[in-house]
């Protein structure tokens, strides 16, 4: 007997539910986890922006450059795949919360 009063019958259905089990066991283990929206794969890479103040948006203009805008107005170019970021004037300190490109002007 198992688990006290509960058993898996005789030779040949324990044999079969211990084979269900096992390939219950492997399904299990083959099946793949699925990552967090945070985990998933975006084809991007993080940067990292010397600032004290929170990032809330950034935009890719091309395959180079980027712009990034927080809170405090603060804006952020790089013009070499985030590897450098400058600091732009902005000319207002209120928080930037998001930004937007159409191929001609950049609106924050």
């Amino acid at each position: 007997m198992l688990f006290g009063k509960f058993s898996f019958g005789n030779h040949s259905q324990r044999r079969f539910w211990m084979a269900v089990l096992s390939l219950l066991l492997v399904l299990l283990l083959l099946i793949p986890v699925s990552p967090s929206e945070e985990e998933k794969d975006t084809g991007w890479d993080s940067a990292t922006i010397a600032t004290e103040f929170d990032l809330n948006d950034v935009i890719a203009l091309n395959s180079t450059s980027a712009i990034a805008v927080g809170d405090s107005g603060k804006l952020y170019l790089t013009e070499d795949s985030g590897a450098n970021w400058s600091e732009l004037d902005s000319g207002v300190v209120q928080d930037l919360n998001s930004i937007e490109f159409n191929e001609q002007a950049v609106a924050v």
